[in-house]
């Protein structure tokens, strides 16, 4: 997974990798067609990637979204990661064994979903409340548009809400 803003980067994936890329500049020394050095300012952000060490997890990573200052991964064993500037990082355990393969920021909350049917909002990242998804089927993906969340999951399952805490089922046709 990966997302972020124009300020930080998160990148994610298998047994508890994450990388961040921070927006700086840095000054690139190029050579021009008269063979003058020439001094260019250029932006890291999304070039420059540095591996959170020590890895915080062994479980996989796979979500990532920010709200306002607060950026957040979520992975399997209900493993959620949070920080407020890509460097410092606390750990917390959503309510759930299950990967959480998917999060969103919506609404002045998180919003994850994962293995079994499982939908969980948040305000934080800490602490996390569950909701009736109305289905048992893995839920994959979570996105936001405009005022709406939509979920999308195994077996054409299609959810929809306009607040992340109840969810309808709509046909998907598959």
């Amino acid at each position: 997974g990966v997302g972020g803003n124009t300020n930080l980067l998160v990148s994610v994936g298998n047994r508890g990798h994450l990388m961040t890329s921070h927006n700086s500049w840095t000054n690139l020394v190029t050579q021009n067609e008269q063979g003058q050095s020439v001094t260019n300012r250029v932006n890291t952000l999304g070039i420059v990637w540095n591996a959170v060490e020590p890895e915080l997890t062994e479980n996989d990573l796979q979500g990532v979204a920010v709200l306002d200052d607060t950026w957040i991964v979520t992975g399997g064993k209900g493993t959620v990661l949070t920080t407020a500037d890509g460097k410092k990082w606390d750990k917390h355990q959503a309510p759930t064994s299950g990967i959480l393969t998917s999060v969103e920021a919506f609404q002045k909350q998180f919003v994850a979903v994962g293995e079994q049917g499982v939908i969980l909002t948040s305000p934080t990242g800490a602490d996390w409340t569950r909701h009736t998804s109305g289905t048992e089927h893995w839920i994959y993906r979570v996105r936001a548009f405009g005022d709406q969340l939509i979920a999308v999951g195994q077996a054409g399952i299609i959810l929809t809400s306009s607040d992340g805490e109840t969810w309808a089922e709509r046909e998907s046709g598959t």
